[in-house]
């Protein structure tokens, strides 16, 4: 039984996941219940074959929390053992983010707020992991040989690992953050600005928050050492070095999740083309010979 069945709703509609290029809801399986007093609420199922790599009980305490922080919209019932989430539908005032709204620089401003509200107000139990570990538990879960795997994946695993050394061996202070660079996760208004999905929520170095979202933004025409003083609220350089590196190794990871999916459910081209792009662009900034130098600086 769904939590939606306590809801005085008169219909209940599904809506439609978007795997490739944005992962626009493909984690969870979501519905609109249209309620008798007029109002709607939004009902998240996680996916079965997200808890691979998403936990139900962090997913449900972080929305908790941004909901009682006026991060994220009002949660109305909740199951931690499912991931099961009712929330408000604020669809009729707030859309989708797209990159180029942070073309705007008020609306950057207000992205870096939000990123830094999460980080400070937020503390749920959750795992301490970094990107790199999630890498390494994905390649377990897919093993070696899929057929899904591009052909140079040992050589950018290896470069990843690469930057995992690199990383790991300086100071970390983790915090717990989104952890997930899709602008597609937050919600605009006039004067609001929220957060969804947590499926990626860990307790990891901000600095790989900044980074996953830097390399979202990295399309716009504006300077990547800019956007990171903006994001990180001051210039420096070892730490945008730190920060280009998690982004780098985001695409591995959001690879992976692509690959894993499209070999639970074969056929659907969505997560295979979403795994594409990313071994795409992350053999685009491997191969971009100011990456060697992002770790001298």
């Amino acid at each position: 039984m769904s939590l939606i069945d306590a809801f005085p709703t008169v219909s209940v509609e599904e809506i439609s996941a978007l795997a490739s290029p944005t992962w626009w809801g493909a984690d969870s399986i979501r519905r609109r219940g249209q309620l008798s007093n007029g109002g709607s609420v939004l009902v998240r199922q996680m996916h079965p074959d997200a808890r691979a790599y998403a936990r139900p009980a962090v997913v449900v305490a972080a929305a908790t929390a941004a909901s009682d922080a006026g991060l994220g919209p009002r949660v109305l019932a909740s199951d931690a053992a499912t991931g099961e989430l009712v929330m408000a539908d604020v669809s009729d005032t707030m859309r989708t983010a797209t990159i180029d709204d942070f073309l705007d620089r008020a609306a950057l401003e207000r992205l870096a707020d939000l990123l830094g509200r999460i980080r400070d107000e937020i503390t749920v139990t959750a795992p301490a992991c970094s990107v790199f570990d999630d890498i390494r538990e994905l390649r377990r879960l897919i093993g070696s040989g899929a057929p899904a795997l591009p052909g140079d994946i040992e050589w950018m695993a290896a470069r990843v690992d690469d930057l995992a050394t690199w990383v790991d061996g300086r100071p970390q202070a983790r915090r717990f953050c989104h952890n997930v660079g899709d602008v597609s996760n937050i919600l605009l208004s006039e004067d609001r600005m929220l957060v969804v999905d947590w499926d990626l929520a860990r307790w990891v170095d901000p600095l790989q928050d900044i980074g996953v979202v830097l390399d979202e933004l990295a399309y716009l025409p504006l300077d990547p050492e800019d956007l990171f003083t903006t994001l990180n609220r001051g210039w420096d350089p070892m730490a945008y070095a730190t920060a280009r590196a998690f982004g780098t190794a985001e695409h591995l990871r959001q690879g992976l999740i692509g690959v894993y999916r499209d070999l639970r459910e074969p056929g659907t081209i969505e997560y295979s083309k979403f795994a594409d792009w990313h071994f795409l662009h992350l053999r685009e900034a491997l191969l971009d010979r100011r990456h060697d130098g992002y770790f001298v600086a």
